[in-house]
């Protein structure tokens, strides 16, 4: 989808999935074959730099109705972003458009499964589908922590930060907050959600928010009708390492 979005060639949509895994895994930064990883990133990076360098070009040359002629146009004619900017956005908006939506959908899922009654419910009202992309945000974040650079001194709760302090934010703890969310540890598909945390707040908000929760909602509408009868295979899901992002890296299940 992001990938359609920006203007790749669908035949170019498997190598596109590729570079982000490698990139949104360069995150999590795993630690066995730390040395033999940095430079698979360093190699895919600079492989998808070049390819989109390539593409920028092409649009320059002959633009199309798609993302990366609209930021193009921005660059060229309204002076907002630089030549290095513009690829950098590009990379950005490849990872943060696939890698988290796939988790949402993934761990989604496997939330449901694990909780027969509310798959139940989902299936007998797909309608609920909205709510239930909301609540499956809030349960599992496919976001887990973020962190922010304190550009003057500021004080959090009683606790002073100072100029140039990185501070870790649990995105995911936050949603299960206890004092915003009535029994927040349960999977609830028809609770009001309210406010949460998954996509961040204020002027960092996530610039894909309404693209994620419309994928997610189709998403569960189409798995409802095409496999109502899904259920939790035999074998335990498998996740991937890492702390930043959280998602599986298999999910085995059957269909009755």
């Amino acid at each position: 989808m992001i990938a359609g979005i920006l203007g790749v060639p669908e035949s170019d949509f498997a190598r596109f999935r590729d570079w982000a895994a490698v990139i949104a895994a360069a995150i999590n930064l795993p630690v066995s074959g730390l040395q033999e990883f940095v430079q698979r990133a360093d190699q895919t990076t600079s492989e998808l730099v070049e390819y989109l360098n390539w593409i920028v070009t092409e649009r320059r040359r002959e633009p199309r109705d798609d993302l990366i002629s609209s930021l193009i146009a921005a660059e060229a004619s309204e002076g907002k972003i630089n030549e290095k900017e513009l690829i950098s956005t590009l990379i950005l908006l490849l990872v943060a458009g696939h890698e988290t939506t796939v988790n949402l959908i993934g761990n989604g899922t496997y939330a449901l499964l694990q909780h027969p009654d509310q798959w139940k419910a989902l299936v007998g009202d797909p309608s609920l589908a909205r709510n239930v992309t909301e609540e499956l945000l809030r349960y599992d974040s496919p976001v887990k922590m973020t962190t922010r650079m304190a550009m003057e001194d500021v004080e959090i709760v009683g606790n002073r930060v100072r100029t140039g302090t990185e501070v870790i934010f649990a995105l995911g703890s936050a949603n299960r907050d206890l004092r915003a969310f009535e029994a927040a540890d349960r999977l609830d598909i028809c609770r009001e959600v309210g406010r949460i945390m998954s996509f961040g707040l204020g002027i960092h908000f996530c610039l894909g928010a309404p693209l994620a929760r419309m994928e997610g909602e189709i998403a569960f509408q189409t798995l409802t009708r095409e496999a109502p009868g899904l259920r939790l295979g035999a074998t335990q899901p498998d996740w991937r390492a890492g702390l930043v992002l959280r998602g599986l890296q298999s999910l085995p299940v059957t269909l009755q």
